[in-house]
């Protein structure tokens, strides 16, 4: 039993110690050619709420993307959510505050250019809900 739970710790460890998206030929350092795609954006008064990236092509990245990625020059599909947002009032109750949204809303089409940055955003101004989706706010 005893051999079984050190086994158990081993492989567990191991699966996190593997980097995000387990080292995908896309993520690049800051200090190479890439586009820069950013989840932190924070507009209420547009409706614009902040998102983590969490899958690139079909491919989980990790959680805490808020902040960004950068990728090489190419075409991406992305797929993001509104990031927790935490309050001085949900952090009294002891709760997280999050939106949900339609699943089938929450994925970008994105062609990453060379020395651009993109801002995505989740765009919450429709009535319902079940409408808001992730969206490309602005490209610089």
């Amino acid at each position: 039993m005893k051999g079984i739970t050190l086994f158990l710790i081993a492989s567990v460890a191991g699966i996190i110690m593997l980097p995000p998206a387990f080292a995908q030929d896309w993520f690049v350092s800051p200090s190479q050619p890439h586009g820069h795609v950013s989840g932190a954006i924070n507009q209420p008064a547009r409706s614009l709420y902040r998102v983590e990236i969490t899958e690139i092509n079909g491919k989980l990245v990790g959680s805490g993307r808020s902040e960004g990625v950068w990728l090489k020059p190419g075409d991406y599909t992305i797929q993001a959510r509104r990031a927790k947002v935490r309050t001085d009032f949900t952090s009294a109750v002891g709760r997280s505050s999050s939106q949900r949204h339609n699943p089938a809303n929450n994925t970008v089409e994105l062609t990453v250019e060379e020395g651009k940055t993109y801002y995505l955003a989740l765009d919450t101004s429709p009535r319902r809900r079940a409408d808001w989706q992730v969206v490309i706010w602005k490209t610089e």
